[in-house]
């Protein structure tokens, strides 16, 4: 019995951290009239950086993302995927969260 339920816990485990956090840990969506970075993203894009605090307008091909990073975390890194809108393929990017640099003393 005791065997039964460590298996349940670590299958409970396993399925948390495979889980990808949601969107709303890394900030939230920005206007597109918001002033910001404006990155343009290409098939041979793999990695961005950009800064917590900042709000970061992604376009690729005639597609956009508009967002605010707001990490609850000082740095993190994340997939694309996790803030584009349900059904937009944007590659594998991975986007690289740094701490802001007005804070690093």
């Amino acid at each position: 019995m005791k065997a039964i339920a460590l298996l349940v816990t670590v299958g409970f485990a396993a399925q948390v951290h495979a889980a990808e956090p949601p969107a709303s840990d890394y900030g939230s969506r920005a206007d597109a009239n918001t002033p910001g970075r404006v990155v343009k993203l290409d098939a041979g894009t793999r990695n961005v950086n950009v800064h917590d605090g900042e709000t970061v307008h992604f376009i690729l091909d005639d597609r956009r993302i508009d967002w605010n990073f707001n990490t609850r975390t000082r740095e993190a890194v994340l997939d694309l995927k996790t803030l584009a809108p349900e059904g937009m393929d944007v590659g594998n990017v991975r986007i690289w969260v740094l701490a802001n640099p007005i804070y690093q003393g």
